[in-house]
């Protein structure tokens, strides 16, 4: 009798309990107008993520957070081969560490020349190897991924004067300039486009492509809308990653090599911008957008409601339905 009453209460218990998750499945996809699991992530990401923030009556804290990051920077990266299941080559050019891999040694092979993000302080993440060898992989490309120098200890230009000797380095070995895809998310995004404008300035061929996941366009991050998206935004701050700038860019913070939402944009590859609304990103790349359209630049601006920072790397239908898309447009 006992076990009866107790399987009929466990049975009581799945029901009610697969009431509530319809319920909540129900309410995300018709009043949040998402999907469920991305709704869940946010919620998760919550709890779990831990934003750089910076705060006048503590600046003690966030330095010894950025010395933390710095010596972890100054340990080279473990092969990602591990992460993404297939042969990686590293390589040395002028000091910084290169990953390469699915090199099949052919002038046309497309090439991507991921950037990755971490608010120019932080090492690449698993995701970041993946994300990249997922979109390589659909469309047969080589990819190339500089850990390339970080703040507090090195500034944008030594980073862009390496990165320039790797590419020369691409140019040299025939690469074919019209097979080159920039691409990078958040700071790694800003970069992808800062460093266009920097070739371009020293008369080098541009990429066919460059592809942007909340890119961060203007590190000042002083844009008065974003105080409205920060409550949304799981994982970045604005306190935190403006202190960090300074430190990236030194007094200017306005110059289009590292904000180049002020850059003269005309005459580089194509701009594909990817970009959700729960992020304090969205009002500046808004305004690269408007931008791009005001100057007649031809550009692929997609904007995700209630997405957050760089969710196309998150595992939900949102990020997958646009990595397939973009997927379709680098294969033309």
């Amino acid at each position: 009798m006992k076990e009866g009453i107790k399987m009929s209460g466990f049975l009581i218990g799945i029901v009610i309990g697969a009431v509530i998750i319809y319920c909540g499945i129900h309410y995300v996809r018709k009043v949040e107008k998402r999907s469920f699991l991305s709704y869940l992530m946010e919620r998760l990401l919550f709890l779990f993520v831990k934003p750089l923030i910076y705060s006048k009556d503590n600046p003690e804290k966030f330095e010894q957070e950025l010395n933390k990051l710095a010596k972890g920077n100054d340990i080279p990266i473990t092969n990602p081969k591990k992460y993404i299941k297939v042969d990686v080559q590293e390589k040395d050019v002028d000091g910084m560490q290169v990953f390469v891999w699915n090199d099949k040694k052919d002038a046309n092979q497309k090439v991507i020349l991921f950037l990755h993000g971490g608010a120019y302080v932080q090492q690449p993440l698993m995701g970041h190897f993946t994300l990249v060898n997922k979109i390589a992989q659909a469309i047969d490309a080589k990819v190339v991924f500089p850990i390339y120098p970080k703040a507090p200890k090195h500034q944008y230009r030594e980073t862009y004067e390496k990165l320039e000797k790797l590419y020369r380095g691409l140019l040299e070995e025939h690469t074919n300039p019209n097979s080159i895809i920039f691409m990078g998310d958040s700071a790694g995004g800003g970069l992808s486009l800062g460093f266009a404008i920097y070739l371009k300035e020293l008369s080098l061929p541009q990429p066919k492509e460059i592809v942007l996941f909340s890119p961060w366009v203007d590190i000042a991050t002083d844009n008065p809308e974003i105080a409205s998206y920060e409550p949304f935004d799981p994982i970045l701050k604005q306190s935190g990653i403006h202190e960090v700038a300074k430190l990236w860019a030194g007094d200017d913070l306005k110059q289009p090599l590292v904000s180049p939402l002020f850059g003269d944009l005309s005459g580089l590859g194509r701009i594909s911008i990817y970009i959700g609304t729960h992020d304090i990103l969205y009002p500046d790349n808004r305004l690269l957008h408007e931008k791009l359209l005001k100057e007649g630049i031809e550009h692929r601006y997609i904007e995700r409601e209630k997405m957050n920072h760089v969710y196309v790397g998150l595992p939900i239908k949102e990020a997958r339905v646009d990595i397939q898309e973009l997927i379709e447009e680098l294969r033309k």
